[in-house]
């Protein structure tokens, strides 16, 4: 069900699949910012990409053992480096403003 999905994209779209990843990354990521209400500095939207990303490549795994014979350990982990990247770099660069505005603040 889960690779009909994403055929159904990939074909729609003809985005190819790493830009698919970064794409659905934000996308998930902004959404997750949204809908709890949380900081650009807050993990909790981060995870919830990292959790999402997981279970799709978890899913993958589990369609490619009948025909490969094994996982493709290095699709996974770049998938999950391309998923993950730009959300890394907002969390992080929030909060090390956040951090840095904290030290100018008045007291």
């Amino acid at each position: 069900m889960i690779e009909a999905a994403k055929d159904v994209i990939r074909t729609a779209t003809g985005i190819p699949d790493v830009a698919l990843h970064v794409l659905l990354g934000l996308l998930v990521y902004f959404l997750c910012i949204l809908i709890f209400r949380a900081p650009l500095r807050s993990w909790w939207p981060w995870l919830a990409v990292l959790a999402l990303q997981s279970a799709n490549e978890i899913s993958d795994a589990i369609g490619d053992l009948p025909r490969r014979n094994g996982i493709e350990v290095r699709g996974t982990i770049l998938d999950t480096a391309v998923t993950l990247l730009l959300p890394t770099i907002i969390v992080i660069a929030a909060r090390l403003a956040f951090m840095r505005s904290q030290r100018l603040a008045p007291r």
